[in-house]
């Protein structure tokens, strides 16, 4: 029923054949703060494309989904530290040359920054400098943890979804 490369998928995936933006599945974060946090920068991103400050809607018409598949694919597998190659959609982005998938968010979330909350800013500083919440959850928990450190890592993430503040 779903495809596999969007039921992982994290925001707005732009659908140009169709002129539509799908909005896909986001991971729910650590505490609802963060994921109001996510939901504001996409929205405020989505917004500044469509407005085109970002390239505008025209630029990205022309992009073949298969191109943005393979990149799209190798996003969710190694995420923010993804090589961006791809010229016509960096320019779209309005960034010049070679880029990471975390540089590129970087850009988005720098170009929208006066539009977001404080608390939307500091969730998205924190995603951007340290990771998604998976990655850091692998940076508390280490690449082997035992029982122990995992049981001592999701007590403090219930931790921080009780009292709604960020997991750093």
């Amino acid at each position: 029923v779903m495809d596999r490369h969007f039921a992982n998928s994290r925001g707005a995936i732009a659908r140009f054949d169709r002129g539509a933006i799908e909005v896909r599945v986001i991971d729910l974060q650590e505490c609802p703060m963060m994921d109001l946090a996510v939901a504001e920068v996409l929205v405020a991103v989505t917004r500044a494309l469509v407005e085109g400050r970002l390239g505008g809607p025209e630029a990205f018409k022309d992009l073949p989904e298969e191109e943005l598949l393979g990149v799209f694919t190798e996003v969710i597998r190694t995420g923010r530290a993804t090589p961006i190659a791809h010229p016509r959609l960096l320019a779209a982005m309005g960034l010049g040359g070679p880029s990471t998938a975390g540089a590129v968010w970087e850009h988005l979330a720098a170009t929208v920054e006066q539009e977001l909350s404080p608390d939307a800013r500091n969730g998205i500083a924190l995603i951007l400098e340290h990771g998604s919440l998976a990655e850091r959850i692998l940076a508390c928990t280490g690449s082997t943890p035992d029982r122990d450190r995992i049981v001592a890592v999701y007590r403090e993430l219930a931790d921080h979804l009780e009292a709604d503040t960020f997991f750093a």
